[in-house]
């Protein structure tokens, strides 16, 4: 409506600018009323469903207003409970780090007090078997000495004279009571 108001206006001013003096002319206004019957044929004819489609414009607009912000609410809900995620995973995979680091600090000591102990057990059992080892080499080695030293005296007696062995059987007796063990 606005704008055939301005329509006239125009023209009651283009009308005033070349002389005309007698106002608006009659072909203008059959113009105008014409255009205000063709107006008022629509609105009466295609009113309601000028209404409609406007209100159906204005109820889709309205709709898709309020999935969009839902829409951005939901986003916002997501992007914070992300962030509150990703803060409790940061804070866990640092309580999991350090407890992962603790834990593995602990099984090294329990091996390293495990290796010592096996490492402790094997040197008291080696000294232990060295122990028993050599006191039983001592013991064959005197044996080996007493046999030797045997064989070497039966040997030198073997090869005594008669005479010699009498005055050796004589002499044993004195040597055997001076003798210290």
């Amino acid at each position: 409506m606005m704008s055939l108001l301005v329509f006239l206006m125009s023209v009651q001013a283009f009308a005033e600018t070349h002389g005309a003096e007698h106002g608006i002319p009659g072909d203008v206004k059959w113009q105008a009323a014409n255009i205000i019957v063709f107006i008022g044929i629509l609105v009466y004819f295609g009113g309601a469903k000028i209404k409609k489609m406007f209100s159906e414009r204005n109820e889709t607009y309205h709709r898709i207003a309020r999935e969009t912000e839902k829409a951005r609410k939901d986003l916002e809900n997501q992007k914070a409970d992300l962030i509150r995620r990703a803060k409790a995973l940061h804070e866990t995979s640092s309580q999991s780090l350090a407890q992962a680091k603790a834990d593995a600090e602990k099984a090294m000591q329990e091996q390293v007090g495990r290796a010592k102990d096996e490492a402790t057990r094997i040197v008291s059992e080696a000294q232990s078997q060295l122990k028993s080892d050599s006191a039983k080499l001592v013991e064959k080695l005197r044996m080996e000495a007493v046999e030797m030293s045997m064989a070497a005296a039966t040997s030198k007696l073997e090869s005594l004279s008669a005479g010699e062995v009498t005055k050796l059987n004589a002499t044993i007796p004195k040597r055997v009571e001076g003798a210290t063990l």
